[in-house]
């Protein structure tokens, strides 16, 4: 990389989602960062223009800070390095586009797991959130609200265990709707 992690991740949380919201905001309890079956309730669309645009700079951002490898155990480890970064601020920016940047990758490896995963918006009570569902099951994962629940701690060893039981759970359900 030509700059430090604590350089690249300083203009991150200048990013702003492009329907004007952040994407991890939402009544808290109301859509789980993983949820079978489904989605009931909830309006589910295809991610839009502007959203793709989004999640393109976002993922230009991950593969530089992954020098190109985004794996699970190279994002665990850029992950701890760029919170203990962020929580040595004398004054931390808000977390939320950092948030939403590593929830983004870890989506994005979810969906090169598990064939058919793909992302959504879904809204709840207007309030909207990235998030992955599958083309055959009933299945609701939530990336970005899995970083969110996750980030005070700053412990990166909870990346590779979640996406492991991520991947079985849709796994598991894509096969008893087969």
């Amino acid at each position: 990389m030509a700059a430090s992690p604590d350089l690249r991740v300083a203009g991150v949380p200048r990013q702003r989602h492009p329907l004007g919201h952040e994407p991890v905001r939402r009544r808290p309890g109301r859509l789980p960062s993983f949820c079978l079956p489904g989605l009931s309730g909830c309006a589910v669309e295809p991610v839009g223009r502007a959203e793709a645009r989004w999640m393109a700079a976002q993922r230009e951002l991950v593969a530089d800070l992954c020098d190109g490898s985004a794996d699970a155990q190279t994002l665990a480890s850029v992950f701890a390095r760029v919170h203990d970064a962020w929580h040595r601020q004398s004054l931390p920016a808000p977390p939320e586009p950092l948030i939403a940047l590593f929830g983004l990758a870890v989506g994005d490896l979810l969906t090169r797991r598990v064939p058919g995963l793909g992302w959504v918006l879904v809204s709840d009570d207007h309030v909207g959130e990235l998030a992955l569902t599958h083309a055959r099951a009933q299945v609701a994962v939530f990336p970005l609200s899995a970083v969110a629940e996750r980030w005070r701690s700053g412990r990166a060893d909870w990346l590779p265990a979640y996406l492991e039981q991520v991947v079985a759970a849709v796994r598991s359900e894509v096969d008893t709707t087969l």
